[in-house]
């Protein structure tokens, strides 16, 4: 529930930053332990985001596998950094044998009227499964939409915690 501060902040600090999640890991979960103590596993703690925060919070999971045990990802932006091309960055690095180490859990969601969106999650399922990861994929009769995207979050975090509850 990290909120932007405006659009070219967004466009900077979202898509695989390493400096965002290094803060987050450094900075805010340790200040979230001590507002509200909780029981912490790090093969439990999930990331989530949709658009740019669906593909970083992706990126989170597969260059920071101690800390994060999986991802839930929304509408995903996955054609990153160039739009109009399906196969972004993440995409390209699995192709080339990258985010082999070890397995991890995605729950990944798009609208079948998000074309582009639609089509580059198609490709990271398929990738990620061939790289040995976990990997559900929803696709939901939507667009890029906030109404899609509550339901997507909620569903999501059911089906990555079902093994906990």
């Amino acid at each position: 529930m990290i909120d932007i501060i405006d659009r070219d902040h967004r466009s900077r600090e979202r898509p695989c930053n390493p400096e965002f999640w290094l803060a987050l890991q450094e900075e805010l979960l340790p200040q979230l332990q001590g507002w509200a103590p909780h029981r912490s596993s790090d093969a439990d703690t999930l990331v989530s985001g949709q658009c740019f925060g669906g593909l970083s919070s992706v990126y989170a999971v597969l260059n920071w596998l101690q800390r994060f045990g999986g991802a839930v990802s929304l509408s995903g932006s996955f054609w990153w950094p160039e739009r109009g091309q399906p196969n972004g960055r993440v995409i390209q690095q699995l192709k080339q044998g990258a985010f082999r180490d070890a397995p991890s859990r995605f729950y990944l969601e798009a609208g079948r009227r998000e074309h582009l969106i639609f089509k580059a999650n198609q490709q990271l399922k398929q990738d990620l499964s061939a790289a040995g990861h976990q990997v559900l994929f929803h696709p939901v009769d939507g667009g890029h939409d906030a109404l899609c995207w509550l339901v997507g979050l909620l569903n999501g975090l059911k089906a990555m915690w079902q093994h906990i509850l």
